[in-house]
């Protein structure tokens, strides 16, 4: 599937997703809370108590708009900036603040004492080849940090709606439905077409197919994980057997 004019595969999307979920399971382990209920509000808390992030918010003029934010990496620290001007909807902040978290996470190289990401709006032609997949590489992340794909589940499987879904993760409508576009496409394995129709079905109040196949996603990897299971039992059985 194409992402600001990249074909993007499928070991690109998990190696993010990887990335992703391994970060937010040490934010679990540090709230002691439900992998379900991280938002990004633990995950920046986690990031300036442990990582010694700073997070500031900058009212861009209106002339500047188009800079959604930017990370730097100096003798001082690190410091996120997003642009907290007014007109710009709280969503796509929080988006924006994601968004150069996973930038910090896995594109900032330890060795460089100075280092600088900034994500624009509009002029992505700016971008080289490189920088672009390290952009969808953060956009990836970031809606994965918005919501998690354990939490994208049982949302679902709850019987949330769309809005119920925007409204408790602080998510955009839009950003939610590149996510549940990503998650069927490429973890559900269903074509773009049906991806983008059981999305566009959800969000018109109708949840019978995404619901489906999401069930049907979550019954192969239980049946996966109890065969992964089974093996490790008779691996076991038979090296105890070997020993007596």
């Amino acid at each position: 599937m194409k992402h600001r004019g990249f074909e993007i595969t499928n070991e690109k999307y998990f190696e993010v997703e990887k990335n992703a979920m391994d970060f937010i399971n040490k934010v679990v382990l540090f709230f002691n809370i439900d992998i379900e209920n991280v938002t990004f509000k633990q995950i920046k808390e986690y990031c300036e108590k442990e990582l010694g992030i700073l997070y500031e918010g900058y009212p861009l003029s209106d002339s500047s708009y188009m800079i959604g934010g930017v990370a730097i990496k100096n003798e001082y620290g690190i410091i996120i900036g997003y642009n907290s001007n007014p007109s710009l909807p709280f969503e796509r902040q929080n988006f924006s603040m994601m968004h150069e978290t996973y930038h910090t996470l896995y594109h900032m190289d330890a060795t460089q004492p100075f280092q600088q990401h900034y994500s624009n709006f509009f002029e992505r032609s700016t971008y080289t080849s490189e920088e672009t997949i390290r952009e969808i590489e953060a956009d990836f992340g970031s809606s994965i940090f918005l919501l998690n794909t354990k939490a994208l589940i049982q949302q679902i499987l709850n019987n949330k709606t769309y809005s119920d879904i925007c409204q408790h993760f602080e998510i955009s409508k839009l950003a939610l439905k590149l996510r549940i576009i990503n998650f069927l496409y490429y973890n559900c394995n269903l074509s773009y077409s049906a991806a983008y129709l059981y999305m566009e079905r959800y969000f018109e109040g109708y949840n019978i197919p995404i619901l489906k196949t999401i069930k049907n996603y979550v019954g192969i990897q239980d049946n996966f994980l109890a065969i992964f299971q089974e093996k490790i039992f008779q691996k076991r059985k038979e090296l105890k057997i070997s020993c007596e």
